[in-house]
């Protein structure tokens, strides 16, 4: 589609340059501000029917403050809101369309396209779910999901787990780190399954922050209660979705430990091995954070 440009530079200390642009029916089509060829100042930018479609802030070609998207109709009612933390981060908010006030969904992105953190979504401004998102392998990967009824209660329509630490956030050195996984909302609720929970075996060797290596490093797995024989408290937890994690750190500073739970089909694990299992199995990623003190 070809544009007719109209450019009308404002004599300034400055010499900063007002750009608008129409389209090639004639109507309005944005509005900006350059200096020394870059975009600083206000952009804006309109639909055909002359409606405000969206507006950003520049800074030297770089979005800064807040983006502001509108819908194309009713006019100004606002579609999307995303505030830029960073040149690679911002936080979203998403309206729903004839409800200007009620948000749909809200979380963070990288780099504009993948999803990361733990995103949240309404129905008329009631709280539905909270997903969580990574970035795996420079990709949005969906890690685990809580659905609310009206009450606010959790319900297991999706999947997740939990964390529970049985030592402090801070270690000394060699110190045994231990924690109990316990996926509560399985992935395979039909299907009898066993979680295998697996962490680098090096401390050297770190994992990228994407997981991205994962491939190159040496793993030390941990096996599911009901494997290993170990009683609970309680008959209501399913032990094959229950694993006792352990590290020891020989260097201070501040640590994450990073791995992978690995939910994978009994009968699969049975059939075909439990290497080719763990390759089929829904994987769910942790990071625990932990400080570890000289005991020096």
């Amino acid at each position: 589609m070809k544009y007719f440009l109209l450019i009308i530079v404002l004599v300034s200390c400055s010499k900063k340059e007002h750009k608008i642009v129409y389209y090639n029916s004639g109507e309005l089509l944005s509005e900006y501000y350059l200096e020394n060829n870059k975009l600083n100042g206000i952009y804006k930018e309109y639909y055909r029917n002359g409606n405000l479609k969206e507006t950003h802030n520049y800074k030297n070609d770089i979005r800064i403050d807040s983006s502001i998207y509108y819908y194309k109709e009713p006019q100004k009612n606002i579609r999307k809101i995303e505030n830029h933390i960073s040149d690679s981060i911002s936080k979203l908010i998403f309206y729903n369309y004839k409800a200007n006030k009620l948000i749909k969904s809200e979380g963070m992105s990288y780099k504009d396209s993948i999803l990361i953190g733990k995103w949240k979504y309404y129905i008329n401004g009631i709280l539905i779910r909270v997903s969580e998102y990574k970035n795996i392998e420079n990709k949005t990967y969906l890690n685990q999901e809580w659905d609310f009824n009206v009450n606010g209660d959790t319900i297991c329509l999706s999947t997740f787990f939990k964390i529970t630490k049985n030592v402090k956030d801070t270690l000394k050195l060699n110190q045994e780190f231990v924690s109990i996984v316990h996926v509560r909302c399985p992935y395979y609720k039909l299907e009898d399954s066993k979680i295998l929970v697996c962490l680098p075996n090096s401390e050297t060797k770190k994992m990228n922050k994407d997981f991205s290596n994962i491939k190159e490093l040496g793993y030390k797995c941990f096996k599911d209660f009901k494997t290993t024989k170990i009683k609970v408290s309680t008959e209501d937890v399913n032990t094959k979705h229950l694993s006792r994690i352990t590290k020891k750190f020989k260097t201070p500073g501040e640590k994450l430990v990073r791995g992978i739970i690995y939910e994978y089909l009994v009968k699969e694990k049975d059939s075909i091995g439990l290497d080719r299992a763990l390759e089929n199995a829904h994987k769910m990623y942790f990071e625990i954070p932990v400080f570890v003190k000289d005991s020096v």
